[in-house]
């Protein structure tokens, strides 16, 4: 077998995501295995949401798919308009795909727009109902990029759906888990973005990937919150990098007892010991966050 080589960039968005199970899909890959998500599972003894799984993690990090992975693309053929409207009138399930699509974009879909469709579903093979699922999620993901007023364009999803089936997302079931694996993973970027007082705004891309990491370090909502309570006390402020050594420490060593106080503050004098107030942990002043937070949307 050929040495297998990953760049120093790959590497560290590897390290970062803190998925052991992307680490090794993702050398599974590269060492030539065949990217379906049924022949990942046979080989590696996964089941398939832990493969989806795997392969979220790998486009969150933007390694899926790796140019060492490409695979050969045969061009649809030319659909004229005859051909078009002969699907549409002989398969119930390609008219209804693009009703759906005009409905979802708020547009009627022109003559090529609507023969890529047809070659995706046609020549591709993917179902109608998983490529129903394919331009919503591509719609969604451009509005959230560029903006409500956003077009998408069919070649977009033309070359997502290359992806998805090379990936062996073939089914809309399998496609149901791969967008509901990276909505949770969405929402926990949101959860710890608003834990540490990240809101009315969206995180950048250098953001994401932290909390992206932290999301899928295996600890709780409190150990984070009580990182960026110690991070902040010793810093002043919130540094991500700080706060990434201390997850990565408590991840390899274990969490310490959050009960306690999180920095350690000079001795105070006799008088000064007399009118100090009560020592709170981390994990009271996220109860006491959450709890103000609470209020305020309730307000809201």
């Amino acid at each position: 077998m050929a040495d297998i080589v990953i760049s120093p960039e790959a590497a560290e968005r590897l390290i970062r995501s803190r998925d052991a199970k992307a680490a090794l899909y993702y050398l599974y890959l590269l060492s030539g295995g065949g990217a379906g998500a049924d022949d990942t599972a046979a080989v590696l003894g996964w089941s398939e949401a832990e493969t989806l799984s795997a392969q979220a993690s790998l486009s969150a990090a933007g390694l899926l798919p790796s140019p060492a992975i490409e695979t050969a693309e045969t061009p649809a053929p030319s659909y004229s308009a005859g051909d078009i409207t002969a699907h549409l009138e002989g398969d119930p399930a390609f008219a209804a795909l693009i009703n759906y699509v005009q409905t979802r974009l708020a547009r009627t879909l022109s003559t090529s727009d609507t023969a890529k469709l047809l070659g995706i579903y046609d020549h591709l093979g993917m179902p109608a109902g998983e490529l129903m699922l394919l331009v919503s999620y591509c719609a969604g993901r451009e509005r959230e990029r560029k903006g409500e007023a956003a077009r998408l364009g069919m070649w977009t999803v033309e070359r997502e759906a290359h992806r998805w089936l090379r990936d062996g997302i073939d089914t809309e079931e399998k496609a149901e888990n791969y967008l509901r694996a990276l909505e949770q993973r969405s929402a926990a970027v949101s959860r710890l973005a608003r834990l540490i007082g990240i809101r009315g705004r969206d995180v950048t891309a250098s953001e994401r990937r932290f909390l992206e990491s932290w999301a899928a370090s295996g600890l709780s909502e409190e150990a984070i919150y009580a990182a960026y309570d110690r991070t902040v006390m010793a810093t002043g402020s919130l540094k991500w990098q700080y706060m990434d050594k201390i997850i990565a420490d408590w991840r390899q060593n274990g969490v310490p007892d959050l009960s306690e106080r999180t920095a350690k503050t000079p001795a105070a004098s006799a008088g000064e010991k007399k009118a100090a107030a009560p020592r709170i942990s981390a994990a009271e002043r996220l109860r006491r966050k959450q709890q103000s937070e609470s209020k305020e949307d309730d307000a809201e």
